[in-house]
């Protein structure tokens, strides 16, 4: 059950003391270094911070900048009245719009929601109806 350490023939140039562990089993150089080869390469380790918690992020990560989730919250603040906005997580580059049904009804003039309003015929009259204008909408998108 004894450990036994050559130092004379050993190749690291670590502590070659045996420790316990926190279950009070021996633990040789040998053991601590399968320990460190299991936990992976230093760079690649994720770092614990007492600042930081990783709670609710897998496997510790922590995301800091996800611009197409932010992007996304941002235009569903905006025009989230008007359409729906969706991407593939697994192909980020195409954003989804999906106009809401009842946006391009024609509705009386108000004041109130005469925002990305147009008159939705030729002429103006008095009793005409507005639409929203849909290239209104896909420049305000363009430029969030």
């Amino acid at each position: 059950d004894d450990f036994i350490v050559d130092r004379n023939t050993s190749s690291i140039s670590g502590s070659l003391t045996i420790s316990m562990n926190d279950n009070g089993e021996k633990l040789s150089s040998y053991s601590r270094s399968l320990n460190a080869i299991v936990l992976g390469p230093k760079p690649l380790r994720s770092k614990a911070y007492r600042n930081l918690t990783a709670k609710g992020h897998q496997s510790g990560f922590i995301p800091v900048w996800q611009p197409i989730e932010e992007l996304v919250k941002r235009l569903e603040k905006i025009l989230g009245k008007y359409a729906v906005f969706f991407f593939n997580e697994f192909s980020p580059e195409v954003i989804g719009v999906l106009w809401r049904p009842k946006v391009f009804v024609g509705k009386p003039l108000s004041a109130l929601a005469a925002e990305y309003s147009c008159p939705s015929q030729a002429e103006w009259r008095t009793d005409a109806l507005v639409a929203r204008n849909v290239g209104d909408l896909m420049r305000e998108i363009a430029q969030v």
